[in-house]
């Protein structure tokens, strides 16, 4: 790691992937070069002489594993240059329900159920929170991106991702393309005809809309999902914390 990388940062399901493919569209349309997989995000940023741009969801993958240790990502980020992406605790439990028991297979119970279980649900989220409350205070900048703001105005947003990667003046035009190329829908169709070559953005079955990778964005979508028991559940718990990362990420009411 050089001071010079920049670390793509996430909780798993928070609208990383949307992200990193707006950049590396961006990167790849600049270079005029369509030999290096839009998934690989990393040779794009060196090929393109910015930033290097790495991908981390900072030990927080949605596995039964327990999240990285406070202490241990505090060194890993010391002085490190992060991109850190939000999204709201509600719309990113919902998804992370959708990955770990359509995609990954690893929870068979109700969605009601995914967010009550210690290992996978909310506060396995709010964890990731406040430890990245503390680590962000070690990073020598933090640029913050929520994914709703990317919804709302997502040329603005991946023209201030690319200046904080190392583009000087993002082109217009060029940024007007790689938003067209990675519309919702787009993306959707690509992944339906096997676009991607990395399983992580593959459909687990591409005649189930569930598996998809691109499976609904939009935001606010958690009210199809979550009834009022779950939403008591999840304010409950957030009620008394105080962190601006989890302000910033949005929370509808409670």
């Amino acid at each position: 790691m050089t001071t010079r990388d920049v670390h793509l940062v996430s909780y798993p399901k928070s609208g990383r992937t949307w992200l990193r493919l707006l950049i590396s569209k961006y990167l790849s349309l600049s270079l005029q070069d369509d030999t290096i997989p839009l998934e690989d995000i990393e040779a794009l940023s060196v090929a393109a002489g910015i930033s290097k741009v790495l991908l981390t969801h900072a030990s927080a993958n949605l596995t039964n594993n327990a999240i990285g240790s406070e202490a241990a990502l505090r060194e890993e980020f010391a002085n490190a240059r992060v991109i850190f992406l939000t999204r709201s605790f509600e719309d990113t439990l919902v998804s992370a329900y959708h990955q770990v028991k359509f995609r990954k297979g690893l929870f068979d119970g109700t969605i009601g159920e995914f967010i009550r279980s210690d290992e996978l649900g909310a506060k396995r989220l709010l964890s990731f929170y406040q430890i990245w409350a503390s680590v962000r205070q070690t990073c020598s900048e933090l640029h913050l991106v929520r994914y709703e703001d990317m919804h709302a105005d997502t040329h603005l947003m991946l023209a201030k991702a690319l200046r904080f990667a190392g583009v000087k003046e993002p082109n217009p035009v060029t940024v007007d393309k790689a938003v067209e190329f990675c519309a919702f829908e787009n993306l959707q169709k690509l992944e339906r005809n096997n676009y991607f070559s990395k399983k992580a953005l593959q459909a687990r079955d591409t005649e189930k809309i569930e598996t998809y990778k691109f499976r609904e964005g939009g935001t606010g979508n958690f009210t199809n999902y979550l009834d009022d028991s779950d939403l008591e559940f999840i304010y409950t718990l957030l009620a008394d914390v105080e962190n601006d990362l989890i302000t910033h990420s949005g929370i509808s009411t409670g």
